[in-house]
């Protein structure tokens, strides 16, 4: 039973989290019989880049074949990351772990998972590439992420929220040129805080009032400020998004057309019977019948909605 979930789980949600931890224990069983945190280290390093890929891969295709709903993964991966038996060293792997599965089997992006993957190692390769023959050649995509495997996680997850679409390697190149931490507005802007902080500290030692301008200056620059004095242009407008997808509707039977009822016609006249000569006194029944065959006016008709009911 899951801890700390105040969801309740069906039983699917529960098979689904059972196969995400099956997931999760093939990439965390290294670190478990690791010597101490370097190993752990070590083997936390070598999982990223040669373990978990081909088990996130596996689970998307899973999710597929299952169709998973985006509830179901999201509380089958809670589901594993609360299982008991995750002890201390393998419960952060196991927790990062699932939240990656949350994006890679979300019914949005799953599709196009091999594709992205794909694009990207071609991409990291060309650039692995440029660099052995040239130290000093451009590389954006390790400037913007240290390893091949958050390169490819980020571009799900960023897929996944309809930020960008990948197709092809220079997608990748192009959306990691767009997205340089050097010229990121917000993370110059954090940078500049803690320099501004740092400053802050210094003039307590060193009580010189340029430096006390100085941390004021730098405190005042926030991204909104740094957006605005930018000289390299915004490059994320130019990145390319998913196709839009045409609007679905669902096809309405045709409304029936209402029944009109008309009004039913007065009843044609019966042609007068004779009256029976066996019959030595008229029956009270037959005497009433010649009545209103003689002179059907004479009994009251009910209007055509009461005839309507009686029917």
């Amino acid at each position: 039973m899951a801890k700390n979930n105040p969801h309740k789980m069906t039983e699917r949600e529960i098979a689904i989290g059972q196969q995400v931890r099956q997931a999760c224990l093939a990439i965390s069983g290294d670190l478990t019989n690791s010597a101490d945190a370097k190993d752990a280290k070590k083997a936390s390093d070598a999982a990223v880049e040669a373990g978990r890929l081909p088990v996130l891969l596996s689970v998307a295709r899973l999710s597929i074949e299952q169709n998973w709903t985006e509830a179901e993964a999201m509380w089958g991966c809670q589901y594993a990351a609360d299982q008991k038996g995750n002890d201390d060293r393998t419960a952060k792997t196991i927790a990062t772990f699932c939240s990656e599965m949350k994006s890679v089997t979300s019914p949005k992006v799953r599709e196009s998972v091999p594709d992205i993957v794909k694009a990207c190692e071609d991409a990291w390769q060309a650039e692995t590439d440029d660099i052995e023959l040239d130290k000093d050649a451009p590389r954006p995509l390790r400037e913007f992420a240290k390893r091949k495997y958050h390169l490819i996680i980020t571009a799900i997850k960023e897929q996944r929220l309809g930020q960008i679409y990948i197709t092809m390697p220079q997608d990748v190149v192009d959306w990691a040129e767009a997205n340089d931490p050097a010229k990121n507005p917000d993370k110059v802007a954090d940078k500049l805080a803690n320099i501004a902080s740092d400053l802050a500290g210094i003039f307590i030692y060193f009580n010189h009032a340029d430096i006390q301008e100085a941390a004021d200056a730098l405190g005042r620059l926030d991204a909104k400020a740094l957006r605005a004095c930018r000289v390299h242009p915004d490059m994320t407008a130019t990145l390319p998004k998913p196709p839009a997808k045409a609007a679905e509707t669902t096809p309405q039977a045709p409304k029936p057309t209402p029944t009109l009822v008309a009004p039913l016609a007065p009843a044609p006249a019966p042609e007068p019977v004779a009256a029976p000569e066996a019959a030595s006194e008229p029956h009270e029944g037959a005497a009433g019948l010649a009545s209103f065959l003689n002179d059907p006016e004479d009994i009251e008709q009910e209007e055509p909605a009461e005839l309507l009911a009686a029917d």
